[in-house]
């Protein structure tokens, strides 16, 4: 049976058997059999409460500062790792660069869990509890604490830049905790505006 004849059966479907079909198709990068299942699709109207864009988008943000912060924790801890490996190597400048390294993921770490954090104040939220559930939380705050130890401050992470930067590299600063926040706060309501808030 070709695509077309298929198709004559879409309206058929339970929303179930519409779903997966639409995942296939947007896995496959069939953008026309996925306009057409989605097309052949009925509507069902919900009543949510009028701050539902705001909630579902700070959701969305949620997860996704978490993904980055889980992401930041372990590239810290392959740093750190590195650096134990390296720590006796007898090649000059060797340990310490890599111990440099793993001070400098500390910090981008640091920098992440201080943005998240300035943006949760923004609404009176205590930043680590929307994700206490997730996988590898208590993982990403042990990074934290032994990051709090064990990393650069920003003028130690700022010469330390300087010191590996390619001198045609530019000057780009790294972003603040308050400007890591205002990103996070931009994206959120991009979030907001596309749930229809």
């Amino acid at each position: 049976m070709n695509a077309r004849a298929l198709a004559a059966y879409y309206d058929r479907l339970t929303s179930e058997e519409r779903f997966r079909l639409l995942v296939a198709a947007e896995g496959r990068g069939d953008e026309s059999e996925r306009e057409r299942l989605s097309d052949t699709g009925g509507e069902v109207t919900r009543t949510l409460p009028d701050h539902a864009a705001q909630a579902l988008a700070f959701a969305e943000s949620a997860l996704l500062a978490a993904l980055a912060t889980a992401e930041e924790a372990a590239y810290y801890h392959d740093a750190l790792a590195r650096a134990d490996e390296l720590h006796d190597d007898p090649t000059p400048g060797v340990a310490e660069r890599a111990l440099a390294l793993a001070h400098a993921a500390g910090y981008r770490l640091r920098l992440h869990a201080a943005g998240w954090t300035q943006f949760c104040l923004r609404y009176r939220i205590a930043p680590w509890r929307l994700w206490a559930g997730l996988p590898g939380c208590d993982r990403w705050q042990r990074a934290l604490a032994l990051a709090e130890q064990a990393s650069f401050d920003r003028a130690a992470f700022l010469a330390w830049r300087e010191r590996v930067r390619p001198a045609d590299a530019g000057a780009g600063e790294p972003p603040t905790p308050e400007q890591f926040a205002d990103t996070l706060e931009a994206s959120f309501r991009e979030r907001v505006a596309w749930w229809g808030g």
